[in-house]
C-alpha cells in the first residue's frame, strides 16, 4: 500500500489534496469510478431533463405521482450509498470489487448506519445552535442596538464554530469505512489532535466551493444567492444538457474534496489510534490503517 494511506500528521495541504493524490496513486481505479460517475450523472440528468417532465406532462394520477416520487427517492438513496462507499474505499486505499465498483453490501450498510447517526447528531447540534444564536442575535439587535454588520459578523463566527463541530462527525464516517466497524465517535474525537488545521481546511474549501457556485450562477444569469448558501440554489437546475452536466460535475467535485478532508483526518486517527482521555498516562496507540 502506498505511504499516502499511512499518515501520522494532518496538514491543510494534505487534506485539500487527498483526492488528487489518491487519484494519482490509483489511476486505474479512479478511472473505473469516474466512468461510473459519468454513467450515473448521465442517467440522473436524463431523468431530470427528459423523463420526469414527460411523465408530469402526461398528468398522471396523484397516487401514481406519489409512487414515482417515492421510487425515485429510494433509487437516489441506494445510488448515493453505492457511490459514496465506493469513493470512501478508494480514498482509504481499500479495493473495490472487479468490474462494476458499485455494490450493496456490509460496508454500504455501515455507511448508512454511520451517516444516520451523524445526521441525528447534527440535527441535535443545529437545534442547540439555534437556541444560542437566536437569543444572542436578539440581544445584540434589540438589547444593545448593535449595527447589522457587527451582528452578522458575530453570528457568522458562532455559526462557523457549530459548523466545524458538525463536520467533525463526518470524519467518523470515513473511519468507519477504514476500520470496517462503527467508529463515528472515534473519528470525531480524533480531530482533536488537529482541530485548528481541520477547521482551516474546511473553511478554506468552503470559501472556494462558494466561489465556484457563484461563478456558475453568474454564468447562468441567475442571482448569486449561493454566496450565503454555499451551494447552488435549490430547484434551479438548468434545463440544458451542458448546464445540468456542469451542475452535477461541480457537485461531485465538491463532495470529493470535502470527503478528502474527512478521510485525511480519519487516516491519521486510524494510524495513531483513539485520542487518550485527559489524565491518562497512556500515549496514542500506533495502529496502522488497513
Amino acid at each position: 500500500m502506498s505511504d499516502i494511506f499511512k499518515i501520522d500528521r494532518f496538514t491543510v495541504a494534505g487534506a485539500l489534496s487527498r483526492f488528487v493524490r489518491t487519484v494519482a496513486a490509483r489511476p486505474a481505479e479512479a478511472g473505473r469510478l469516474i466512468s461510473m460517475d459519468a454513467a450515473g450523472i448521465s442517467a440522473i440528468v436524463t431523468f431530470n431533463v427528459l423523463t420526469w417532465p414527460a411523465f408530469m406532462a402526461a398528468e398522471p394520477d396523484l397516487w401514481l405521482q406519489g409512487v414515482a416520487i417515492f421510487g425515485a427517492v429510494i433509487a437516489l438513496i441506494l445510488l448515493y450509498l453505492m457511490w459514496e462507499t465506493a469513493w470512501q474505499r478508494f480514498l482509504a486505499g481499500k479495493p473495490n470489487r472487479p468490474g462494476l465498483p458499485w455494490r450493496l453490501g456490509a460496508e454500504e450498510g455501515l455507511l448508512l448506519g454511520s451517516s444516520v447517526v451523524c445526521l441525528i447528531l447534527i440535527f441535535v447540534l443545529a437545534i442547540c445552535a439555534l437556541a444560542v444564536l437566536m437569543p444572542f442575535g436578539l440581544l445584540l439587535s434589540q438589547g444593545l442596538g448593535a449595527p447589522p454588520a457587527l451582528i452578522a459578523l458575530l453570528l457568522g463566527a458562532v455559526g462557523l464554530i457549530f459548523a466545524v463541530i458538525g463536520y467533525r462527525f463526518y470524519c467518523g464516517v470515513s473511519l468507519t469505512i477504514i476500520q470496517g466497524k462503527m467508529s463515528v465517535f472515534h473519528g470525531f474525537g480524533g480531530v482533536q489532535r488537529h482541530l485548528w488545521l481541520f477547521a482551516g481546511a474546511v473553511l478554506l474549501l468552503t470559501a472556494v466551493n462558494a466561489g465556484a457556485w457563484v461563478l456558475f450562477d453568474l454564468a447562468r444569469g441567475v442571482p448569486a444567492r449561493s454566496i450565503a448558501m454555499f451551494t447552488s440554489p435549490a430547484g434551479e437546475m438548468p434545463a440544458s444538457w451542458i448546464g445540468a452536466s456542469v451542475y452535477m460535475v461541480l457537485s461531485a467535485l465538491s463532495a470529493h474534496f470535502f470527503r478528502g478532508i474527512y478521510m485525511e483526518s480519519a487516516l491519521v486517527t486510524a494510524h495513531l489510534g483513539p485520542v487518550p482521555e485527559r489524565g491518562s498516562d497512556t500515549g496514542p496507540v500506533n495502529t496502522p490503517a488497513h
